[in-house]
């Protein structure tokens, strides 16, 4: 998979692999970080330590009076290598992954435009810290880049080190490094512009997945239902959303299905390469930044690549929603109705609601045509879930308590958090309420939770038989951070694979 990162465009070059030996390899730049009573007892082990204690003056003293939150740089006595040795601190309240690798992020984020090569030793305490911190590291090093010149290291190396005897085997770690690569996927996915990553593109990203994991020989095969033939299939919202655009909607599934595998589930992603809000057309402040809005998709596309990596015992059918939701003379007008998958009908009242028409669509196909045990949709869908959950936290929705519990179980695990909307289908079908049409496709009022009404406006698609084991995962917060994706839902989805 390391091949197909160098493969694509406009990238940075800066490649990211994880070893399993702690050691000294003779990188440029070593940077050694973790919490403060880790690196105590780290430094009496470690032969990274140990080794460079007369290389590196001064390196006895920092070992032996460093505290929480501090950095000390030190060169070697060539003056040719550097290392960097930090700590951190920080609480980990009751729903917040303990090893915070939100911080861990910042620090090695400082490091990123380090030159030459580099080599990371994450000091853990316990070996389920490592999934987290090396998704948190892949966070650190975005791929996407347009600059003509650029500072950023050619290598970086991984390695984690322990307190006590390495609990890591090659197994784990190829895990933890598929995870990697498919955070740095998925967000380089949401950092390309549309003009580079059209619906079209994006298939052909897919495509080069695809091949690159194999193939049919590796269980993996490819459909795409593209333009008209979308409206043959009865995906009329899907297809309305995009058919104002020069590329058409297309819905993209990407299948998994290794013998012997006993359970089924099916990630559904929403992947709006551009958002202007059609016929509702936003203000040049609010159309800054959709590019991002395929960050669902992107999620399910980097997990899918990780899932068959780790030959995964599930079947995995990954369906993709994309489309581009643009202005014309051809685009879906506000009081149209539409006939959706599931046969009911929708009176658009509001174009810029575009993401939850097509999840509509996308999980009602997944539900009939692979009948999964559980179906998982992911999606930038509403910003204002932010104004409940924050901006680094997703918003979950399901009937399901057990599913509830395991979304907040799975963001302790990873770092990446999630916290439940209000589940009130009562309250919330009646503001989706339509005169002349099963339903409206957008709350009457936008001051009644509306990321919660978004959320019901899907389930009202689902087949009864699905409310159980239907879980929707709002991330348009956590998708980004400030102007850079975050490859966020990822180590989401590969975490509930784990514990469903």
């Amino acid at each position: 998979m390391i091949g197909w990162l160098l493969k694509i465009k406009n990238t940075s070059g800066l490649r990211l692999v994880f070893r399993e030996e702690d050691e000294d390899i003779g990188a440029d730049n070593i940077i050694v970080f973790g919490r403060r009573h880790c690196i105590h007892e780290y430094c009496k082990i470690s032969s990274v330590l140990l080794k460079n204690r007369e290389s590196f003056l001064g390196l006895v003293t920092v070992l032996e009076t460093i505290g929480d939150n501090e950095q000390f740089t030190l060169l070697d006595t060539t003056g040719k290598r550097r290392l960097i040795i930090c700590t951190y601190g920080g609480v980990s309240s009751k729903r917040n992954c303990p090893c915070r690798p939100d911080l861990v992020k910042e620090i090695v984020a400082k490091m990123s435009q380090l030159t030459g090569t580099v080599e990371i030793h994450a000091v853990v305490s316990s070996p389920e810290d490592c999934f987290p911190i090396g998704l948190a590291i892949a966070r650190a090093f975005p791929m996407y880049s347009r600059k003509t010149t650029l500072r950023c290291p050619s290598l970086v190396t991984v390695m984690f080190g322990y307190t006590s005897q390495n609990l890591v085997g090659p197994s784990k770690l190829d895990y933890v490094a598929a995870a990697a690569d498919g955070v740095r996927i998925a967000a380089y996915l949401v950092d390309v512009p549309c003009n580079e990553l059209n619906t079209d593109n994006f298939y052909e990203h897919c495509c080069r997945i695809a091949l690159c994991l194999g193939g049919k020989e590796s269980n993996v095969s490819l459909r795409c239902i593209r333009g008209e033939d979308l409206k043959k299939e009865g995906l009329h919202l899907l297809y309305g959303v995009g058919k104002a655009a020069t590329c058409p909607s297309n819905l993209t599934i990407l299948s998994y299905t290794p013998e012997h595998a006993d359970k089924t589930i099916c990630w559904v992603g929403k992947g709006i390469v551009y958002d202007s809000g059609g016929a509702a057309l936003k203000s040049p402040d609010s159309l800054r930044g959709m590019k991002r809005d395929l960050g669902g998709a992107a999620a399910v596309l980097g997990a899918f690549q990780a899932a068959v990596r780790s030959h995964c015992r599930w079947k995995i059918y990954a369906v993709l929603c994309v489309a581009e939701n643009q202005i014309s003379h051809t685009a879906t007008r506000i009081d149209d109705i539409e006939v959706a998958y599931s046969g009911r009908t929708v009176e658009i009242n509001n174009t810029d609601a575009e993401g939850r028409m097509v999840l509509a669509d996308g999980i009602c196909f997944a539900c009939e045509n692979f009948m999964p045990d559980y179906v998982i949709d992911i999606a930038t869908l509403t910003a204002v879930h932010t104004i409940a959950t924050g901006r680094k936290i997703a918003a979950c929705y399901t009937a399901s308590e057990q599913l509830e519990m395991l979304a907040i179980q799975a963001g302790i695990a990873t770092g990446e958090l999630c916290h439940p909307l209000p589940f009130f289908p009562e309250f919330w079908h009646e503001m989706l309420f339509s005169d002349v049409a099963d339903m409206k496709n957008s709350a009457l009022r936008r001051d009644n939770c509306p990321s919660a009404c978004a959320a019901h406006f899907i389930m009202e698609h689902i087949p009864v038989r699905y409310m159980q084991r239907w879980l929707h995962l709002d991330i348009a917060g956590p998708a980004s951070d400030m102007d850079r994706g975050t490859g966020f839902g990822v180590g989401l989805l590969l975490q509930l694979l784990e514990l469903l």
